[in-house]
């Protein structure tokens, strides 16, 4: 091999090698820098929260209502001792009927840990069937035939109910719930071919009432998304609502001397179906994004609303007053009964906070509904009649103050202000005339709205979210509303009258939003 020729090869090869080495050196240097600069973080899965947020739906199902019938005997009769002689009604009994039940709701969810889910509901459902009974027993001791006929129906319903579930899938919740009950109840009463001793005398019967009554419902049910916002769920609700009471007079020959109380209670069985539509869609932020864990204090601060429901129990007080009709009045005699029922409605308010100090403004609106019975102790044989005031509560609202203390998520605090209450008061009053054998009836009922106060505490723990639960204890009192009325089938037609006291406790649970 010349000379020219290995100088050329080894020129070609010294070329090649060194770009094989600056390639190879190249690719090292930059391995090495890329293993010292810091890796670029990968971006996190968002999380998809497909339960938590608004939604609406409809239902559909059964309803089975049972109803326990209880009637009774009231007024004065001329010639019999009716106060001995009364049994239990002809209308005593149960009857129970099963219906359609539809209509909608609205809610809102919240985690509340990772696999627990809590929320709030609220639906107004349509009731078909009537519920009736009949008994041909009546006086059994005088004795007397006839035939009443009584029913009931509930027309509507409506619940505010919390729920707390757990996710079995991310597809599945089964949840537990219950809460405040408010449905109207309607019934009627016929007694018919009241036959006496004396053939020629016979009455017949006649009454009927509405009435919107409390209660409260218990249940449970599953619900499953079934894509997009749309979910579907089964549900078993059990309903207890209050006594509804009307009365019915007698039109015959013997009216209007004697009147029969008519109370109904009623029990629903509910089993439905829903589809429910999450407003908004799908949302898009973490569940858990405003969790704070760190043991600072919870901002309370700014403007919220939210819902309650809960029990009341009480006392009415009524007086027996002096209208200057006649010795025979039961001037001064007082009577009580105990009060109770369910209350529940929505509250509004604003909350200023220095550190762990926290003042704010709150109102709410709702239905206080307590009931109860008073009846008078003024013996019959010196003039009266078992004289019978019945009180209930209604629509209500409440301006108060709140000052509290607040430490990590808690909050304790004192409240107080002022309660404007619809309360309604009814007065059945048999009285016998002592300057004359002239029964009478008297037979009042008033609505009236009565201000007064209220006190109390509480405790709120924060959430997340920007969600809030709370316990709380209202002590309020009515103060007093006058019921006068006259007295039927006594010349002058005199008028009497009563003071009544109405006061109690609530205890109610709820939550707010922030907003």
């Amino acid at each position: 091999m010349s000379c020219r020729t290995f100088a050329g090869n080894y020129r070609g090869w010294s070329f090649g090698i060194g770009l094989g080495v600056a390639v190879g050196s190249l690719a090292l240097v930059q391995g090495a820098s890329a293993a010292d600069m810091p890796r670029k973080a990968p971006v996190p899965a968002v999380a998809i929260d497909p339960w938590s947020g608004w939604y609406i739906g409809l239902h559909a199902g059964l309803a089975q209502q049972n109803s326990n019938f209880t009637q009774t005997g009231e007024g004065e009769w001329p010639f019999f001792p009716v106060e001995s002689a009364l049994q239990t009604g002809s209308g005593t009994g149960k009857g129970s009927k099963a219906g359609f039940i539809g209509g909608g709701q609205i809610g809102v969810n919240s985690w509340l840990t990772k696999k627990w889910i809590w929320g709030i509901e609220a639906d107004f459902s349509g009731l078909s069937g009537t519920a009736s009974h009949s008994n041909g027993a009546f006086f059994p001791t005088l004795p007397a035939t006839g035939t009443t006929m009584v029913d009931s129906r509930v027309t509507w319903l409506a619940t505010i109910r919390p729920r707390v579930g757990t996710l079995v899938n991310d597809s599945t919740l089964v949840y537990v719930t219950g809460g405040l009950a408010i449905a109207q109840v309607k019934g009627s009463s016929r007694t018919v071919d009241l036959n006496f001793p004396v053939p020629t005398l016979r009455d017949t019967s006649v009454g009927n009432g509405s009435t919107v009554v409390p209660g409260w419902a218990l249940g449970g049910g599953a619900e499953w998304k079934v894509g997009g916002p749309w979910s579907v769920k089964a549900e078993y609700l059990y309903v207890s609502l209050t006594s509804a009471d009307y009365t019915s007079f007698y039109t015959g020959a013997f009216a209007p001397f004697f009147g029969e109380n008519n109370a109904t209670k009623t029990q629903l069985h509910i089993a439905r179906l829903g589809v429910n539509y999450k407003i908004g869609g799908d949302s898009a932020t973490s569940a858990f994004a405003d969790a704070r864990g760190d043991g600072a204090i919870h901002n309370w601060s700014g403007l919220y609303a939210g819902a309650n429901f809960g029990g009341v129990r009480g006392r009415s007080r009524a007086t027996d007053l002096d209208l200057g009709n006649g010795p025979w009045n039961a001037v001064g005699d007082t009577f009580s009964a105990d009060t109770t029922g369910v209350t529940g409605g929505i509250q509004a308010g604003y909350n200023w906070q220095w550190n762990s100090v926290v003042a704010g403004l709150e109102g709410d609106f709702g239905y206080l509904g307590f009931r109860g019975t008073q009846t008078s102790s003024f013996p019959v044989a010196l003039g009266g009649g078992e004289t019978a005031v019945k009180s209930n509560g209604g629509l209500f609202g409440t301006a108060r103050g709140r000052l509290g203390y607040a430490w990590d998520q808690s909050l304790i605090y004192a409240t107080g202000g002022v309660i404007v209450a619809g309360v309604g008061t009814t007065v059945n009053d048999p009285i016998l005339d002592l300057v004359g054998p002239s029964p009478g009836y008297i037979y009042s009922s008033k609505i009236k709205t009565q201000t007064g106060w209220t006190l109390g505490v509480g405790y709120e723990y924060a959430l997340m979210n920007n969600w809030s639960v709370k316990a709380e204890y209202l002590y309020f009192d009515l103060g007093t509303a006058r019921v006068t009325g006259a007295q039927m089938n006594a010349p002058g037609n005199p008028v009497y009258g009563w003071d009544v006291k109405n006061d109690g406790s609530i205890i109610r649970l709820g939550f707010n939003r922030k907003i």
